[in-house]
């Protein structure tokens, strides 16, 4: 703990399993609605995710939470934990910045002090 005496803080990313369902209904309204390269399947192919399980999770009443939940669980299965951060970048590189405004506010949990 070399770092105890210069007092810095480390921010703490939000895993998304820690969304809750408000926030996860507000993204949706923001991603579900068909906008070519901009909704919720363009970004389940950048989370690597196939055709197949786009047509399916089209079929939920919220495919973007349900996106999100399934990213987040696949990934846990290989021992990472996907946060918010990750998500934004994505939603960055979709040029989605309602999406991003949204989700800025929701990418910490807290922070740790050395």
């Amino acid at each position: 703990m070399a770092n105890a005496s210069h007092g810095s803080k480390v921010r703490i990313p939000t895993p998304i399993i820690n969304l809750n369902y408000e926030v996860l209904e507000k993204l949706g309204m923001k991603l579900n609605y068909r906008m070519p390269l901009k909704d919720f399947r363009t970004l389940a192919g950048k989370m690597k995710f196939t055709y197949e399980v786009v047509k399916n999770l089209e079929r939920q009443p919220n495919p973007t939470a349900a996106l999100l939940v399934r990213w987040s669980q696949s990934q846990a299965k290989l021992g990472e934990e996907k946060n918010v951060t990750e998500l934004i970048e994505m939603l960055n590189q979709m040029g989605r910045d309602d999406a991003v405004d949204l989700m800025t506010a929701h990418e910490f949990t807290g922070q740790l002090n050395f």
